[in-house]
């Protein structure tokens, strides 16, 4: 980690200052109180991110806070990448701000020098919550503005009542809120279903005994084998997605799906993590017009429309070598079950880096709000399946686009 000598150079080595709410001394001692904290301790890239654009935004070298600046200074992106396939920058930035939202829930937190970088930007804004403790004065004049707000005429109130109440609340409730509603709205908690973990398959540990050769070529299902997959992208997308409901204040459970019973799901909804490996996945997506079938060999894995079970246009070629796939695809399913009685939500990629894709779009409120515009009308008030399209960049999942949505 940076001292903070270090980001005080780095803030004061461009331009003149901006004019700041806050000397920057307070403000990079905020930084540093921040990155001691454990939300940060695990996050790397998130902890240099905070620093970068917080010494940028001091400085007012705002050119520098540019999306491809950000890739070539903090993640090593070459100056002609396209920030449209890689989407390093925006994700790391999603990820910085739930952390600093995490970060400032803490009731120790509240009170403390804010820094927030607002979505759609990479300039920090630098603010503090209202003192607990006002003054007589302070709370005299906050009480006038209360009353003056309240004193529009009676007229104006009831015709806000009755002409915008029911549109408001029809058209201000955001995509990703009417998404996740299904689980923000249960009493109980939510179970996260990942995969148990995955033994080395039969058919690689018969040719290892036999002495057989190996292909020189590093393959996409070689590399995107169980025992490397499992830890980078179900837990990865596990911790993700009980983040943000953390944050939503709700609890959540995770489970292995190979030990979990019908009956452990009865009462709890449910959101169940990855395809093949995860056994509660293909229970549930089995009889859906979408699903992932199994495959025998699994050298193919695609996703299945069955009004037309002979396309195989959403697949991926697990033999494939593993630098020469550019796409991936990925089933995002909302649907209420039955036979427990409770919703789940399905986040399943052909592997593991579409499930990551299409994880990174159901937690993004922007990501959200653009694909709603596209999904069938009432979908928020039905099942809903949503197939994507994922770009793969040197082993990085790129933005997810629709191809396919059903909802009935």
């Amino acid at each position: 980690m940076s001292s903070n000598r270090d980001m005080k150079e780095n803030a004061a080595s461009h331009g003149s200052k901006p004019r700041l709410p806050f000397s920057a001394e307070a403000i990079l001692q905020q930084v540093e109180r921040i990155l001691s904290d454990p939300i940060f301790h695990n996050s790397k890239r998130c902890s240099t991110l905070l620093k970068f654009i917080v010494a940028n935004s001091v400085s007012g070298n705002l050119e520098s806070l540019k999306e491809r600046i950000i890739g070539m200074e903090v993640f090593d992106r070459s100056p002609g990448y396209e920030t449209g396939d890689d989407a390093t920058v925006r994700v790391a930035a999603n990820e910085l701000r739930k952390r600093l939202l995490q970060y400032y829930n803490e009731p120790a937190h509240r009170n403390e020098l804010r820094i927030d970088v607002p979505i759609r930007s990479y300039v920090a804004e630098f603010s503090i919550p209202d003192s607990p403790s006002e003054t007589k004065e302070q709370k005299s004049v906050a009480s006038k503005h209360r009353r003056l707000r309240w004193a529009f005429p009676l007229v104006l109130i009831g015709l806000a009542i009755l002409g915008g109440v029911l549109y408001r609340v029809s058209t201000q409730v955001s995509a990703i809120d009417r998404f996740w509603a299904p689980m923000l709205q249960s009493k109980s908690p939510v179970s996260i279903s990942i995969g148990g973990p995955p033994a080395v398959e039969a058919a690689e540990n018969t040719a290892s005994a036999k002495g057989g050769a190996a292909s020189s070529a590093t393959t996409l299902h070689k590399f995107l084998s169980p025992q490397f997959v499992f830890p980078l992208t179900d837990l990865t997308v596990e911790t993700a997605i009980t983040s943000y409901l953390g944050v939503r204040g709700k609890e959540c459970a995770m489970r292995f799906a190979p030990t979990t019973t019908l009956a452990e799901l009865r009462g709890q909804p449910l959101v169940v993590i990855g395809s093949l490996r995860n056994e509660w996945s293909l229970h549930l997506g089995s009889n859906l017009r979408f699903h992932i079938p199994i495959a025998d060999p699994p050298t193919l894995n695609w996703i299945e429309d069955t009004s037309n079970p002979a396309d195989r246009r959403w697949s991926v070629d697990m033999n494939a070598p593993y630098d020469q796939v550019t796409s991936d695809y990925a089933l995002v399913s909302r649907v209420f079950d039955p036979t427990t009685g409770q919703w789940w939500i399905g986040i399943a990629g052909l592997t593991g880096l579409g499930t990551l894709a299409a994880q990174q779009l159901v937690v993004d409120p922007d990501a959200m709000s653009e694909l709603a515009r596209k999904l069938p009308p009432n979908w928020d008030r039905k099942n809903l399946q949503i197939v994507l399209a994922v770009k793969i960049v040197r082993g990085s999942p790129g933005n997810a686009r629709m191809v396919a949505a059903y909802a009935w």
